[in-house]
């Protein structure tokens, strides 16, 4: 299959309520980092990234890997409900548990108080507890819910977003997550699921611990790849500041929102590949070359829109204020190919159930991104973070590819 065959329109289509529900919600927080940064400055910006990046890390550890499990699983036998099930049951206790992280680690930024901590954290786990939902809707086709549940609780974070702003009170900030993220749970519980008393069957923990070993290699994938993504941030806002680390992320969100171009054609494709991993390996192996094609056009174009327009984008968007920090967005950008990439890679070896690959380059790429930011960013400052980003990427991009290359000639 190439580019122009009819497939593309069919893959875009298909994808296209995952990539609106993924437009929608990338675009609400990024317009809520650009008007904190613009309103409020580089601190405030940087208070709001550093608690978010631990607390999407610490929601990340809870999942245990079985989001992604439900969709795949789901997108083979519509019947999956009780891995939703049970995975709920996980991802709550999983929360509760990792609460004293949050305490212990707001106790090393005196700056932030630990009712701003445990207000943006409670958020997140709700917003996670719903994402296992919108993974099972995902792999059974009930696209149309996938969006509407996730458009109407970022319609109700804009509101009162633009009533924080009206009232010129920051510290709203807490309700501006809290309450969409709670009506969000409410509409996900009170859907309809295609198994009758799911919730209530008794859990049989032989299968539970099955889809656990299972789900365990996506569970450190995703920690190392969730693990090295936030880090910096929160390592530069221990040993620098706040301030530092709202200029690094100011230019981070930015190149990370361009993932969302890739949500058109990744999730659903996530399905696609599952089923027709196992149906067809001509029709997988078709779709995996369109796909990677599609990923490096993005990349390639993106990196030079970034290093073009940089100083203006920044300026536009953040306030004349951030244009100074132009070089810190022109070398980012770089990484954005290798991070489409790395996400398109990642979904395919996990399609062809080898989720043990990106495990282990996510668990090399957050060593190396860890070890090298400990080291060098309390020397050289935010600027070595850049450069420490970009060399992440590109490792975990050639350990994947390398990895992929030698099953691809094995496939029949």
């Amino acid at each position: 299959m190439n580019l122009n065959t009819p497939k593309i329109s069919i893959l875009i289509k298909n994808g296209g309520y995952h990539g609106l529900s993924t437009l929608v919600d990338r675009g609400t927080f990024f317009l809520i980092f650009i008007v904190i940064g613009r309103y409020f400055g580089e601190t405030e910006l940087g208070k709001l990234s550093t608690v978010l990046n631990l607390a999407n890390v610490l929601q990340t550890i809870s999942d245990f890997g079985l989001s992604v499990l439900i969709q795949r699983e789901s997108s083979r036998n519509p019947d999956a409900t009780l891995i939703l099930r049970d995975s709920f049951i996980v991802k709550i206790f999983s929360a509760i548990l990792l609460y004293p992280v949050v305490y212990l680690y707001a106790l090393q930024i005196p700056e932030i108080s630990i009712y701003y901590f445990t207000g943006i954290y409670a958020s997140v786990a709700l917003f996670g507890f719903t994402g296992l939902f919108f993974q099972y809707f995902a792999g059974v086709g009930r696209n149309k819910e996938y969006f509407v549940f996730q458009f109407i609780p970022r319609i109700l974070i804009l509101l009162l977003f633009s009533l924080m702003i009206f009232l010129g009170n920051e510290n709203l900030i807490l309700a501006v997550f809290f309450i969409p993220a709670m009506l969000q749970l409410i509409l996900v519980l009170t859907s309809k699921i295609d198994r009758n008393n799911w919730f209530i069957e008794r859990i049989e923990i032989r299968e539970f611990t099955k889809r656990l070993k299972r789900s365990y290699p996506i569970w450190l994938g995703l920690i190392f790849v969730m693990g090295y993504d936030k880090i910096d941030v929160l390592i530069i806002s221990k040993y620098l500041g706040l301030k530092e680390a709202g200029i690094y992320f100011s230019s981070y969100t930015l190149i990370k929102s361009v993932i969302v171009f890739t949500s058109f054609y990744l999730v659903y494709y996530f399905s696609q590949l599952s089923k027709t991993y196992v149906s067809d390996k001509t029709e997988f192996k078709s779709n995996v070359k369109t796909s990677l094609k599609i990923s490096l056009s993005l990349g390639i174009s993106l990196v030079l829109f970034f290093n073009l327009f940089a100083e203006s984008l920044l300026s536009l968007l953040y306030g004349e204020g951030f244009a100074q920090y132009s070089d810190v967005l022109q070398l980012l950008s770089i990484a954005v190919i290798f991070i489409i990439l790395n996400y398109n890679l990642g979904t395919i070896l996990n399609a062809m159930d080898q989720s043990k690959i990106p495990m282990y380059g996510g668990g090399i790429a957050f060593t190396f991104n860890l070890i090298a930011n400990l080291i060098f960013v309390p020397l050289y400052g935010y600027m070595a973070a850049v450069y420490i980003t970009v060399l992440t990427e590109l490792t975990m991009t050639t350990f994947l590819f390398i990895k992929l290359s030698a099953r691809w000639r094995n496939l029949r």
